[in-house]
C-alpha cells in the first residue's frame, strides 16, 4: 500500500478483525522476519498497534487486545482486499529496509473459516435427508462412496425394523455398518439412521425408541476413534398437522431445551445434525428466533449458511457448542439422487462438513496365499514323478509314516512352484460391477458439477442434475447386468446360486465369536468346552438302565442265509478314479494339494493312495493326521447371546483323502446291508433313491 493519507473511497475496500493480522504479525516475527518499515508505518496510521510503554529490564511489550471478547466494532479497520507486504530476513539482509523488492511481495487474502487441524486427519461427515431411502439405496450408496464419507447422518429414512433388510442390504456399501431407528408406532414415513466405516467404534446411547420425546425423532451415539471421541446426535422432527397432532410450541418450550439439557455436564464435543422443518435463515421468524434463542442459552450454535432446501430456506443444520472448534468446511451440496425411475430428487440438499477428530486407521489384514492357479500343471507333474514316495515298489510298514513322508514330499513341490506369500492389505469397499462406461460416465458428472459451481447458473445446474440422472439409471442397469450374468453362469450348481442369491440380499455370513483377550484363549475355551460335551454325552450313555432291548427273533436269523462281513473288499485303482472324479473339488485348509490339483495329478497320485487306502482297510486303521480337522464354532441363531459357549455348534473340516476313505468304506457298508436285505423298511435318511418325499409317502399307507 503507498505511504500517505487513506483514501477516502471505500468501493474496493473490505474489513479485516485485528486479530487475523496480529496473527499473522506473530507467524513473521516466529520465522525471524520482520515487516518493512513502510508498511509498519501504515499499520501505525491505521492504529491496528498501539504505542510501545515502558517495563522493567529496558524491555518493551506490545499492548494486544482480548480476542475473546468478540468482534468488536472499534476494533474493525477498512482495508484494502489485499496488502503488499515486504518480508525479508534480519540475519540474511544487510540492504536498507526501505528497499522495496517486488520479488518478496506476499498477498494476504481474506480467511473465512480457519481449521484447526489438518484437513487430511479430519473425519468427513454428511448430513442428508433422501425423503425414503428405499428407492434411491443405489444412488444413495454410491453418493457414500464416491465421497469417502465416515459418517452419514439419514433423516426419513422409511425404513421399518425388519421388512426392509434387503434395502438395507443394498443401502450400506462395503466396509460399513448402519444404525437405524424406525418410526415409532409402526406409521409410515420418518426414522433416523447413521452408516459409519466398520473400523469407527460406535455407541448407540439413547434414541426415539426410548420414547422421552414425541415431537421429535432421534438418535444419540458415541463415536469414539483412539483415544478421541464426541457425541452425535441425528434429529428429525416432522412438520405439525392435524393428523400427527404436534405442537411447535411443546418442542420449543418443553421437549427442546429439556433435550438439550443433558449435554451441559457432558464433558466431551457435541455435534447434533438434521432436519428441523423450521426456517432458521429467516430472522423475524417466532419460532426460528425461539430455536436460536434456546441454543444460545445453552451456549450452543449453527452453523449452515445459506438454503438446504429446494425452497431457499435452511432447514438443515449443524449445531455444536459455541466454545468448540470441531467442525469447519460446512459446505451445502445437491447429491443429485435419483430413484430407480430416474427422477431426480428436488427435495433437501447434503450438508457436508469436516470434523475435527483423527480419521480411523483402514482396516488392514494379513493374508498368506500361494498362487496355485500360475502353477506349470505339466512341470508340477514331471517333478512329481521324481518323488521317491511315489515309487509303487515302496511297501508301506508304517502307515502314519507313509503319510507324513507324502505330505513332505508334496508339501517341497508346492513350495517350489507356489511358494507362500505373505501380505498385509487394506481392505476397502468395492462396486464389482463397476465398469469403463460408469467410470466415464461418473467423470462427466463431476466435471458438469465443476462447471456448474464455477457459473451458478441454473442451465448448468439442470445439466449437472441430467447426468445425475443419467449415471443412477447407468448404475442401477450396470448392477442388474452383472448378477444376471453371475446367476446364469451358475447353471445347475445350486450352491453357488444360493451363494449369489444370499449376497444380493444382504445376508452376509458375519463371524461372531464371544469377547476374550486373545485367539489363543478363545480357541482354548472352545475345546475345553466341547471336549466336555462329548463327555458328558457318553457318560450318559453308560449310565442309562433303562433301555429296552431290541427284541431280535434268533430263529429266522438262523434260517435265513446272511454272510457275515468280516472284511472290505480292496478298492481298485479305477475304483478309486471314479469316486475321486465325481466328488466336489472343496479343500480343507489341512490339505496339502488343493482338490482340484489333485485331480490334474491323478496318474501319478492314483497307485500311492490306492495302496495307501487298501492299507487302512486291510489293517482296520485310520492314520492320525487323518483324524486331525479344523473345528469352526458357528452361533445357533442371530439373536443368541454371542458369549455364550453352549449358543455354538462346531463344524469340522477334514482332509480330502480321509473323506475319500469314507466314502470307499460306505460303499462296502452299503452294499453288505443292501445285498442282506438289512435296511429298516421304514428308514429313508442316508439312503440312495429315498428322501422326504419317501418317508412322507409311508405314513399316509
Amino acid at each position: 500500500m503507498p505511504s500517505g493519507r487513506i483514501s477516502d473511497n471505500l468501493s474496493n475496500w473490505i474489513k479485516y478483525e485485528r486479530s487475523t493480522l496480529y496473527d499473522i504479525g506473530k507467524s513473521v516475527t516466529a520465522q525471524g522476519n520482520r515487516l518493512n518499515n513502510i508498511v509498519v508505518q501504515q499499520i501505525k496510521q491505521l492504529e491496528i498497534q498501539r504505542n510501545k510503554r515502558g517495563k522493567r529490564s529496558g524491555q518493551s511489550h506490545v499492548r494486544l487486545w482480548d480476542i475473546n471478547q468478540g468482534v468488536n466494532d472499534d476494533n474493525l479497520r477498512t482495508l484494502p482486499q489485499a496488502i503488499p507486504t515486504v518480508v525479508y530476513n534480519k540475519r540474511a539482509s544487510k540492504t536498507n529496509s526501505n528497499t522495496l523488492n517486488i520479488n518478496n511481495i506476499i498477498q494476504i487474502k481474506q480467511i473465512q473459516n480457519v481449521s484447526a487441524t489438518k484437513s487430511q486427519k479430519n473425519l468427513k461427515v454428511c448430513s442428508i435427508n433422501p425423503r425414503s431411502v428405499k428407492n434411491k439405496t443405489i444412488a444413495i450408496c454410491d453418493f457414500i462412496l464416491s465421497n469417502d464419507f465416515d459418517i452419514v447422518a439419514i433423516t426419513e429414512t422409511w425404513l421399518s425394523s425388519s421388512v426392509d433388510k434387503v434395502c438395507s442390504s443394498e443401502l450400506v456399501p462395503n466396509g460399513y455398518k448402519m444404525k437405524q431407528v424406525p418410526r415409532p408406532a409402526k406409521m409410515r414415513g420418518g426414522g433416523v439412521a447413521i452408516i459409519y466405516k466398520s473400523n469407527i467404534n460406535f455407541k448407540v446411547l439413547t434414541s426415539s425408541t426410548d420414547g422421552n420425546f414425541s415431537t421429535f425423532e432421534h438418535i444419540d451415539c458415541n463415536i469414539a476413534i483412539e483415544k478421541e471421541s464426541f457425541c452425535l446426535s441425528v434429529i428429525y422432527r416432522p412438520p405439525p398437522s392435524q393428523k400427527n397432532g404436534l405442537s411447535t410450541n411443546t418442542f420449543l418450550e418443553q421437549e427442546w431445551p429439556l433435550f438439550l439439557s443433558k449435554y451441559a455436564t457432558i464433558g466431551k464435543p457435541v455435534i447434533i445434525v438434521g432436519d428441523f422443518n423450521l426456517h432458521v435463515d429467516k430472522l423475524l421468524d417466532r419460532d426460528a428466533l425461539k430455536f436460536i434463542s434456546c441454543l444460545e442459552t445453552f451456549g450452543l450454535k449453527q452453523h449452515v449458511q445459506g438454503p438446504t432446501h429446494v425452497a431457499g430456506h435452511t432447514l438443515d443444520v449443524v449445531i455444536t457448542r459455541d466454545t468448540d472448534n470441531i467442525v469447519s468446511n460446512i459446505e451445502v451440496r445437491d447429491p443429485g439422487l435419483s430413484d430407480s425411475s430416474g427422477k431426480i430428487l428436488r427435495d433437501h440438499f447434503a450438508v457436508i462438513f469436516n470434523a475435527h477428530l483423527y480419521k480411523p486407521p483402514p482396516i488392514k489384514k494379513t493374508v498368506s496365499f500361494r498362487k496355485f492357479k500360475s502353477i506349470n500343471i505339466k512341470g508340477f507333474r514331471e517333478d512329481m514323478k521324481s518323488l521317491d514316495i511315489l515309487n509303487a515298489n515302496i511297501c508301506i510298514s508304517d502307515l502314519d509314516e507313509y503319510v507324513e513322508s507324502l505330505n513332505t514330499g508334496l508339501s517341497t513341490l508346492i513350495d517350489k512352484h507356489a511358494p507362500l506369500i505373505t501380505k498385509t492389505i487394506v481392505l476397502r469397499p468395492s462396486n464389482p460391477w463397476f465398469n469403463d462406461e460408469l467410470h466415464e460416465a461418473k467423470h462427466s458428472k463431476r466435471k458438469l458439477e465443476r462447471k456448474w459451481k464455477r457459473s451458478q447458473l441454473t442451465v448448468d445446474h439442470e445439466i449437472y442434475r441430467s447426468q445425475c440422472a443419467y449415471v443412477n439409471k447407468l448404475l442401477k442397469r450396470t448392477r442388474i447386468s452383472f448378477y444376471a450374468e453371475k446367476i446364469e453362469s451358475c447353471g445347475r450348481d445350486q450352491k453357488t446360486l444360493f451363494k449369489v442369491t444370499k449376497n444380493l440380499l444382504g445376508r452376509t455370513d458375519e463371524v461372531v465369536l464371544p469377547v476374550a483377550s486373545s485367539s489363543a484363549d478363545l480357541a482354548q475355551e472352545f475345546s475345553d468346552f466341547f471336549v466336555d460335551k462329548i463327555d458328558k454325552i457318553r457318560d450318559k450313555i453308560r449310565s442309562e438302565t433303562n433301555i429296552q432291548a431290541v427284541q431280535v427273533d434268533t430263529q429266522e436269523c438262523m434260517n435265513s442265509e446272511i454272510d457275515e462281513l468280516v472284511e472290505f473288499t480292496p478298492v481298485t485303482e479305477n475304483e478309486l478314479r471314479k469316486v475321486i472324479s465325481k466328488s466336489q473339488s472343496k479343500s480343507c485348509e489341512l490339505d496339502v494339494l488343493p482338490t482340484w490339483l489333485l485331480k490334474e495329478c491323478l496318474d501319478e497320485l492314483v497307485p500311492s493312495l490306492t495302496k495307501l487306502i487298501n492299507y487302512s482297510l486291510d489293517r482296520s486303521y485310520v492314520p492320525k493326521s487323518f483324524k486331525s480337522s479344523l473345528i469352526r464354532p458357528l452361533i445357533k441363531k442371530p439373536d443368541l447371546d454371542s458369549n455364550i459357549l453352549k449358543n455354538y455348534r462346531p463344524v469340522s473340516n477334514l482332509p480330502y483323502v480321509s473323506k475319500i476313505i469314507e466314502k470307499i468304506v460306505d460303499s462296502r457298508l452299503e452294499g453288505y446291508l443292501t445285498a442282506n436285505e438289512l435296511h429298516d423298511p421304514h428308514q429313508s435318511a442316508y439312503r440312495k433313491f429315498h428322501s422326504t418325499e419317501t418317508a412322507l409317502i409311508k405314513v399316509q399307507k
